[in-house]
């Protein structure tokens, strides 16, 4: 049952594919796809690898962040990393 539904979706593929790019001419249409589709796909590529270096390189500069011990807000990791014993003395004293 499987085996023929593929089969049959075979059929219709190459049916679709005789009608849109007819055996005669196909050559010609393929290429003429080719040249105008070209230009298109390198940019489509040109875009799409400075996004990824943009990315890449924009990820290293943003300064960690940590949840605040004791508070609901991020802070930056270097700031509690320069020294806790401060970050929690200003912490209780703010609590009492």
């Amino acid at each position: 049952m499987v085996e023929q539904m593929v089969k049959d979706y075979e059929t219709r593929v190459i049916q679709w594919v005789d009608k849109v790019f007819p055996p005669g001419t196909r050559a010609d249409a393929l290429k003429h796809w080719a040249q105008v589709g070209a230009p298109f796909l390198v940019a489509w590529l040109v875009l799409f690898l400075l996004m990824f270096c943009c990315k890449r390189c924009g990820r290293g500069r943003s300064e960690r962040t940590m949840k605040a011990p004791g508070r609901d807000y991020r802070m930056p990791r270097s700031e509690f990393e320069e020294n806790p014993g401060s970050y929690f003395r200003g912490l209780r004293k703010r609590n009492h």
